[in-house]
């Protein structure tokens, strides 16, 4: 039972380190320079304003319509993917920490 229990907890860790290294990842790829040119500026305005003056085209079928604005959603589903995973990882942090801290109170009660 105790090994099960070591097990578990060694796979939550294994988790919440994954989380805070995926936040790291995402948070130095949205700091470069490309992601700023590429994702902010071309796809998160420049794209979504060309979007919107699209899907005003009163020439558009209803299929046509229909796929832009399906890519329309597709802008704040990036953005709120992004912010999930710094917000995942963010919370693995603290609970990581808590977990160490915890450890450590555990182990000098035994001690």
């Amino acid at each position: 039972m105790e090994q099960q229990v070591n097990d578990v907890i060694e796979v939550t860790v294994e988790e919440l380190e994954k989380h805070i290294a995926d936040m790291g990842a995402v948070r130095k790829l949205v700091e470069t320079k490309e992601w700023k040119r590429v994702i902010d500026e071309l796809y998160f305005e420049e794209e979504a304003i060309r979007l919107v003056n699209a899907s005003g085209n009163l020439a558009l079928t209803p299929d046509q319509k229909g796929n832009i604005m399906g890519m329309m959603a597709g802008i704040p589903f990036l953005k709120s993917f992004v912010n999930r995973v710094i917000a995942t990882g963010a919370q693995a942090e603290q609970d990581l920490k808590d977990y160490e801290e915890e450890s450590a109170a555990a182990v000098m009660e035994v001690n």
